[in-house]
């Protein structure tokens, strides 16, 4: 009687190595990530990243954001809006730059 047993494939999902491997290039990615957007950040018009960050970051609400700023909440959502869309144009701008298309 002949027993066979599997073989592990370098592409087994089941692979520890493998996981672990994956785990580390995740959190280097996402370290890289938080990077290039702190950058971003202190880079931007001040009030604006400012109130993304309280927002978006740091989870309050508009209202709370307002009190703590002593703005409106109107000026905060718009704080907010102009703030992301400066944000992830920067970001476009500096994913852009990176390349090399030819």
């Amino acid at each position: 009687m002949r027993i066979h047993l599997r073989r592990r494939r370098e592409d087994d999902p089941a692979d520890p190595a493998r996981t672990a491997r994956y785990e580390i290039d995740r959190q280097l990615d996402a370290r890289e990530g938080i990077q290039r957007i702190h950058g971003v950040l202190g880079s931007m018009n001040q009030a604006r990243a400012e109130i993304l960050f309280l927002h978006d970051v740091a989870g309050h609400d508009l209202a709370e954001i307002a009190g703590m700023t002593g703005s409106s909440i109107a000026a905060v959502q718009s704080r907010l809006v102009r703030g992301r869309r400066e944000l992830f144009i920067r970001l476009a701008e500096l994913d852009g730059s990176g390349r090399d298309d030819g």
